[in-house]
């Protein structure tokens, strides 16, 4: 069965590669602070608003899972935290769904927003970013 967060952070993990690993500093989780085991610059992947599922037959349906993926830079690192932001955008673009790969349970998954969204910095003086992200997978 599809999980979506999990899914996502492990291939978005894979994809971006270089010093990006699941559980190091790609979390499926809200966004947690620097310290404690969670680097400054992080990637969360979390739930966004869910849309309904929609119905086929024989109680099966399509889950259309928003996905809310955020990113943080270091701190006060602005130039950074957008070279960050416009790298998850480009690899969430259109994914690998293709037999094999590590979404290969979806039939789609990709980003919704053109741009990174700012959301400006947090307590520490990270600069953050979202890229929202549609997951569709059949169900039941």
């Amino acid at each position: 069965m599809p999980r979506p967060i999990l899914d996502l952070a492990t291939a978005l993990a894979n994809v971006l590669g270089g010093s990006f690993t699941l559980a190091t500093n790609v979390f499926p989780s809200p966004v947690r602070p620097a310290g404690d085991g969670v680097p400054d610059e992080a990637i969360f992947v979390g739930k966004g608003t869910q849309p309904p599922p929609d119905k086929l037959f024989r109680g099966k349906e399509i889950r259309n899972a928003a996905i809310q993926i955020r990113s943080r830079g270091e701190r006060g690192d602005f130039d950074g935290a957008d070279i960050l932001a416009d790298s998850i955008r480009d690899a969430t673009r259109f994914m690998d769904v293709s037999p094999g790969s590590d979404l290969e349970d979806y039939m789609s998954v990709e980003a919704v927003d053109s741009e990174p969204n700012s959301l400006g910095q947090d307590d520490q003086e990270h600069w953050e970013h979202s890229v929202n992200v549609e997951m569709k997978y059949v169900d039941g």
